[in-house]
């Protein structure tokens, strides 16, 4: 049985159009975003097709130590310090998928996200918007979630654990999960493994660096057909940062459920 759940209206916030095609942010509480300003941002990349069934990625950002008071829309902007080109690599990844990202807490706390009954409501709010304010305005009816992506950095790795223990609607849409340097849980091993040996249609895709190494090691030893464990190829004093950039498009053009824009 799934609980009944209700996130305050969304406000549309902004628009903007670099990198094309245009994000969209919206005000999406959740509950933890504080010292941020409570945003979401939806980017719809360029020469995106409509479709009836939209595919998704939610990406989880990690600890803001440095940056408690930035919401998303300053997050994925750093361009002195490209760590998180999310957006850009959507674009040259030519693949018809929708980005979200919400703004988290500082050590990455999700709030309502992972309530029960959370992540379905969050994304019934974002379809909603995309009707409202984005491409499907002119759509007669709002666009159903297809498949869903869930991608997470560093600290995000464990609300990426709470939203696939919620069991809401949309959990059944999860395809596949993408941890960049996340594993920091004692049992994350353990956890991610029984996942894969109950969901043997998702897949798991890890990339670690030393910090991760131990956990990422344990969960590839158990030799499970869909757990895929790497350890990434960034580099430098600040490597940890660069894990998703090193990654995303490259997994983006991997994911065969995903059509390309244009097909």
């Amino acid at each position: 049985m799934f609980t009944s759940f209700r996130l305050p209206q969304t406000r549309f916030i902004k628009r903007e159009v670099r990198p094309p095609a245009s994000t969209l942010y919206f005000g999406i509480p959740l509950g933890k975003e504080k010292p941020a300003r409570p945003m979401t941002g939806v980017f719809i990349p360029e020469g995106y097709q409509l479709q009836p069934q939209i595919d998704l990625i939610v990406y989880l950002q990690g600890y803001r130590y440095l940056y408690p008071s930035m919401s998303i829309d300053g997050y994925w902007s750093l361009h002195q310090k490209p760590f998180w080109p999310l957006r850009p690599g959507v674009n040259l990844s030519l693949k018809n998928v929708i980005l979200i990202a919400p703004t988290l807490g500082p050590r990455s706390e999700a709030g309502s996200l992972t309530e029960p009954g959370g992540f379905d409501a969050y994304l019934d709010q974002v379809c909603l918007s995309l009707m409202e304010h984005g491409p499907y305005r002119r759509a007669r009816q709002q666009p159903v979630i297809g498949n869903i992506i869930l991608a997470c950095h560093s600290g995000g790795g464990y609300p990426m654990r709470q939203v696939i223990q919620t069991c809401d609607r949309y959990s059944l849409n999860i395809r596949e999960c993408w941890g960049f340097d996340c594993l920091y849980a004692d049992d994350d091993e353990t956890f991610w493994a029984d996942w894969a040996w109950f969901h043997p249609n998702s897949k798991l895709y890890i990339y670690y660096l030393s910090d991760t190494e131990d956990n990422s090691k344990q969960l590839q030893r158990q030799q499970l057909p869909n757990i895929y464990v790497e350890r990434s190829s960034a580099r430098g004093l600040k490597a940890h940062y660069w894990v998703p950039a090193t990654h995303w498009r490259y997994r983006i053009q991997k994911t065969e459920f995903l059509a390309y824009r244009g097909n």
